[in-house]
């Protein structure tokens, strides 16, 4: 499945053309800034919110290693915003909140995330979550509450999840990772060249390894082995 993300980020300017063009022609991402926060809007492809997450995460490294992803952003909005991005009224979003106009639904409106001033806000992926039971959200889904939870955590630590959960999967576009847990190395380093998925047409894959045991362990991490691998597209 495909899931948008918006990272907030900081180690580049968001006006910096070159970046902007990389991502743009690589990810097909982009940079922007909101109340003095950049941002990093992409789209990735995973199993689950989480996976795309990782994926995104991996190729925004490769394409702008400059960049660092702090946390997800939230998306907060109000009853003006929903109703803008649905192109419905405030009114008919009034509606919604209150219970008293949402056709056969059964299912509630989402809990209220917060108030600011006198204004009741949400979190966006909750809202889009309910719309698309209406057929009027976005049709590529945000993380949810607990996913969010989950990427934050993935994004403060990064490095020791790189070492001990590495991945195979194909990265946003063209970044792969390797997730074998029974990898026996005979020696210290090697290189390989292998052929990929249609994506990719070929895939240089460096491979430095901590420990020579065939029994690797990927719960405790003994004997891991650290892999960099780049995609190289046709």
């Amino acid at each position: 499945m495909l899931y948008d993300f918006t990272f907030v980020i900081e180690g580049v300017d968001p006006g910096d053309e070159e970046v902007a063009t990389a991502l743009t022609e690589e990810l097909d991402a982009s940079l922007a800034r909101g109340a003095g926060v950049d941002l990093l809007l992409i789209t990735a492809e995973g199993l689950s919110a989480v996976d795309a997450a990782q994926n995104a995460m991996r190729s925004v490294q490769y394409v702008a290693p400059q960049i660092r992803l702090l946390y997800v952003d939230r998306d907060l909005v109000g009853i003006s915003e929903i109703a803008e991005r649905t192109g419905r009224s405030r009114q008919n979003v009034t509606q919604w909140v209150n219970g008293e106009r949402r056709g056969t639904i059964s299912i509630p409106f989402p809990k209220v995330e917060g108030v600011v001033g006198r204004a009741r806000i949400w979190l966006w992926a909750e809202v889009n979550s309910w719309l698309r039971i209406l057929d009027l959200g976005d049709p590529i889904p945000s993380p949810r509450r607990h996913e969010i939870t989950d990427i934050d955590f993935l994004i403060r630590h990064k490095d020791w999840l790189t070492r001990k959960y590495p991945t195979t999967d194909a990265v946003w576009p063209f970044v792969y990772l390797e997730r074998d847990h029974q990898l026996g190395l005979p020696t210290a380093g090697s290189n390989a060249i292998t052929a990929h998925s249609e994506a990719v047409a070929s895939v240089f894959i460096s491979i430095s390894a901590t420990s020579t045991d065939a029994n690797l362990n990927p719960e405790t991490g003994t004997g891991w082995v650290v892999t960099q691998v780049l995609g190289i597209p046709s």
